[in-house]
């Protein structure tokens, strides 16, 4: 479970979830998960595969996060659950409430070394109600597209339009850098996702 609104570090979390991944069939394959681990049969190897944890009760939100599964270690894969309060947050300062029946995404853009890229602006090919840009310890809203990321590379886009099953959507990145990214979203889900970009 994350700890706060970077999405990269948290610490165990001890309540019960279903995760689930797209299997060799193509269909999702799912687990129960009770605070110690699981285990997925039959999984897809594949560059982005689509994990969704799930959690029972309240406090944290059902969340979707890529794994390259061709060389993950399965002993050791780690997924985030996002806390509804972190969510919540970069709401406040939006005017716009957070809808359960719609979609979120946050977008830390990297580069091949996985260090935040500042500079960057991004578009969501379905409209979200708001985008905001991580500005030093808050989020505010994008200025008429006009926003770009600074030194944590992150940026939101709130209360997207999105199905119960797994939607495709694909971000556009401009800026410092260029590139787009395929994503999956899920109705009352946030997806978290490192965009990797390179240098002009």
């Amino acid at each position: 479970q994350f700890n706060d609104d970077y999405f990269d570090r948290g610490t165990v979390f001890s309540g019960n979830a279903t995760v689930s991944a797209t299997g060799q069939s193509g269909s999702r394959t799912s687990a129960s998960y009770s605070g110690q681990g699981f285990e997925l049969d039959s999984v897809l190897k594949t560059a982005v595969n689509w994990f969704l944890v799930e959690p029972q009760g309240t406090g944290v939100v059902a969340t979707l996060g890529a794994i390259d599964t061709r060389t993950v270690n399965q002993d050791m894969l780690s997924l985030g659950l996002v806390p509804s309060d972190a969510i919540d947050q970069i709401f406040l300062n939006s005017g716009t409430d957070r809808s359960p029946e719609r979609g979120r995404l946050v977008v830390h853009v990297v580069d091949s070394q996985l260090r935040s890229v500042p500079g960057i602006r991004g578009t969501l090919s379905t409209t979200p109600e708001i985008t905001q840009y991580r500005m030093g310890s808050t989020w505010v809203l994008d200025d008429n597209g006009t926003s770009a990321t600074d030194d944590s590379g992150m940026l939101f886009f709130g209360n997207v339009q999105t199905g119960s099953t797994l939607t495709r959507a694909s971000v556009s990145l401009s800026g410092t850098s260029t590139s787009r990214i395929d994503v999956e979203l899920k109705t009352g889900a946030v997806t978290v996702v490192n965009a990797i970009v390179a240098g002009k």
